[in-house]
């Protein structure tokens, strides 16, 4: 993901959360702390010391640094989907997921519409969760690709793949 991507797609979505900082804030070196936000978004470990370092003392940078790289993770992987052409995706909930979208496991979203909803800066996944004492979220869910068939698969073992990976968690 580019950072041109990133500021438009996932700055938007962060307004949702409480306890980010405002994103006109500056951070230690009198720059905006979206340049920290996506340092923080990093899969590389030096970019994302990089990015606490010049927000730390500012805002809890772990639970910012959680939810920044899970929606960037949760981007890519649509727009990966989006790319090869698969439409939609099955919700496999963990152990990090509050009750209600536990209930969500198993059921097919699409998409196009989980792009949408990041676009338009109000995404489904990850959100806040209200506590009066501590910072609380729930993480997104991961996202199986469901087994489409293609021209010349045979039907009796296209049904019977997807019956025995269909409560499968990978």
């Amino acid at each position: 993901m580019k950072q041109l991507d990133f500021n438009r797609i996932i700055l938007p979505c962060l307004a949702r959360f409480t306890f980010i900082p405002d994103l006109l804030e500056k951070d230690w070196h009198e720059n905006p702390v979206a340049n920290a936000f996506w340092l923080l978004s990093s899969s590389e470990y030096r970019s994302r010391s990089e990015g606490r370092d010049l927000i730390m003392g500012k805002c809890d940078v772990d639970a910012v640094m959680a939810i920044v790289y899970d929606l960037r993770k949760t981007v890519e992987r649509l727009t990966n989907a989006q790319s090869n052409f698969i439409s939609t995706l099955r919700i496999v909930a963990t152990r990090k997921q509050c009750p209600a979208c536990l209930k969500l496991d198993g059921t097919l979203v699409q998409v196009d519409k989980m792009l949408s909803d990041f676009l338009m800066g109000a995404p489904q996944f990850p959100h806040e969760i209200q506590s009066s004492d501590v910072i609380a979220w729930c993480e997104a869910p991961w996202f199986a690709d469901t087994i489409k068939m293609r021209p010349g698969d045979d039907p009796e073992f296209h049904a019977w793949l997807v019956n025995l990976l269909a409560d499968r968690r990978y």
